[in-house]
């Protein structure tokens, strides 16, 4: 009979009580509470990581662009249709991102683009509608693209584009002035829209047009996608 009472509390002792079961989940729920947030940032230092590296990486294309065509390439490329324009204009509204694919890493993707058309026609969708990861920070929660509307004409979608995060600089002033008629500042009688940067209208701007020297002057820069240009 003693026996069978001790072999009895034996077996009893072995399991957990509710309240030391509370305290096992208490412990758990304190460690992931401390450890969330940093995994949190070293997700977010990841991130920021390869924000930069694009950076780099864009510079390092703009200089070898440089170094083969003695200019950085244009802002944007526009003129009138029928007008006269030099092998470094054209009419199909491309800009310094699409000038510099060959030097990412994407010449095959260049290669689809047909600078005999404008940029939004379909036949340079396959082209256009490409996200490119040198240019999106994956730090910013975007969509994959956003549309731009016909001039004058609200509401009338002109064309979908994908999103970036990386900007030339245009300069200190506004691009909607860039819709000023010929001869009202900052577009020349010519119809150029000239900014102070170093990327805007048929740009073609040397490194030896930058006065105040390369590692002081800024001629890219990162922003989120939902903050309006200008």
């Amino acid at each position: 009979m003693l026996f069978n009472q001790s072999h009895t509390e034996q077996n009893k002792s072995r399991g957990f009580t509710l309240i030391e079961l509370l305290v096992v989940i208490a412990i758990i729920a304190i460690l992931v509470a401390l450890l969330l947030p940093a995994v949190q940032q070293a997700r977010e230092a990841a991130r920021r990581s390869s924000c930069k590296n694009n950076l780099k990486q864009l510079g390092l294309a703009l200089h070898n662009y440089h170094d083969v065509h003695n200019a950085l390439p244009p802002g944007w490329i526009s003129v009138e249709p029928g007008a006269s324009h030099s092998a470094h204009e054209g009419v199909n509204g491309a800009g310094w991102g699409t000038m510099i694919l060959p030097y990412i890493e994407q010449p095959a993707l260049y290669d689809q683009f047909n600078p005999n058309f404008s940029i939004e026609t379909a036949v340079n969708d396959n082209f256009r509608l490409n996200n490119i990861a040198t240019y999106e920070c994956p730090s910013d929660p975007k969509p994959l693209r956003f549309e731009i509307e016909e001039e004058g004409s609200p509401g009338t979608v002109l064309a979908e584009l994908p999103t970036a995060n990386y900007v030339g600089v245009y300069g200190t002033g506004e691009l909607h002035d860039c819709e000023n008629a010929p001869g009202t500042a900052p577009v020349t009688s010519s119809g150029q829209c000239r900014g102070d940067g170093s990327f805007y209208h048929n740009s073609k701007v040397q490194f030896r047009d930058i006065t105040d020297g390369l590692s002081n002057t800024m001629i890219l820069g990162e922003r989120l996608t939902n903050e309006p240009l200008g």
